[in-house]
């Protein structure tokens, strides 16, 4: 916050109204997965702004097909994984590996452990998978503390990780198959589908060009005030020249 502070006093005062839960992961409330952030719908928006604007089958058919090619590829990334957890988390466990070989484990019991670097202690429970650095607990993932207990225990750390991280979830997650349509003329259409007639929605179309941009949050709005309107003709804020009622402006 410290930090924050010397950038702009605004932010820290921000980030306490909305609460620490919502951008700092010790805080949250729900377990992230050691994500704070998702921008799945930005993306999906950007993807589809142009499928939008197709007749209605056109679009439905659009949307399958990308679905259909989205699928096959991730479908084909978790089969052609070779490691035990998704590439991601493999590395994170990689990475906490590199530190824990400078950590001196001392057990309490089989479950309990003070782990020792330098003159920092942790406490590792692995019948809670937690420590007190709440990496492990936070990321599901073990830690270098966690890891360094784990081995001394002679158990796998890859038995302590989340089953969303594990290879065998992403296959199962990708093997449902987006079947093709193939040509209209091939479709069997049931009769109670075909006798359904679909009426154009009720309400009123306003005028002018529709809205096609999202609509922005109030903290997205204030990184771009609006410009006032002057009027040249008076002089004055909050008016035109053209809708101006008052007297022209003396020279």
């Amino acid at each position: 916050m410290k930090e924050l502070d010397k950038v702009d006093r605004r932010v820290q005062l921000f980030l306490q109204e909305v609460g620490y839960e919502k951008w700092a992961k010790v805080y949250s409330l729900n377990n992230r997965y050691s994500n704070m952030t998702s921008n799945v719908a930005e993306s999906l928006n950007s993807v589809t702004m142009s499928i939008r604007e197709l007749p209605i089958c056109t679009m439905l058919e659009s949307l399958r097909a990308l679905v259909q090619k989205w699928s096959y590829s991730n479908r084909n990334t978790a089969n052609a994984t070779s490691t035990r957890l998704t590439t991601k988390f493999e590395e994170i466990l990689k990475k906490n590996y590199l530190y824990y070989v400078d950590l001196t484990v001392h057990p309490t019991n089989h479950i309990l452990f003070e782990v020792h670097n330098g003159e920092r202690k942790n406490v590792v429970d692995l019948s809670k998978r937690s420590c007190t650095c709440n990496r492990f607990q936070m990321d599901q993932i073990p830690c270098a503390h966690a890891i360094a207990a784990l081995q001394k225990s002679n158990l796998d750390p890859y038995d302590y990780c989340s089953q969303y991280y594990k290879k065998e979830t992403m296959v199962a997650a990708y093997k449902e198959i987006v079947y093709p349509i193939g040509n209209k003329e091939t479709w069997v259409i049931p009769e109670h589908v075909k006798s359904v007639i679909v009426y154009p929605p009720e309400g009123r179309i306003r005028v002018g060009r529709p809205k096609k941009r999202r609509c922005k949050a109030s903290w997205e709005r204030n990184g771009n005030p609006v410009k006032q309107i002057n009027c040249g003709k008076c002089g004055q804020n909050g008016h035109n020249r053209r809708t101006c009622r008052n007297p022209k402006k003396n020279v």
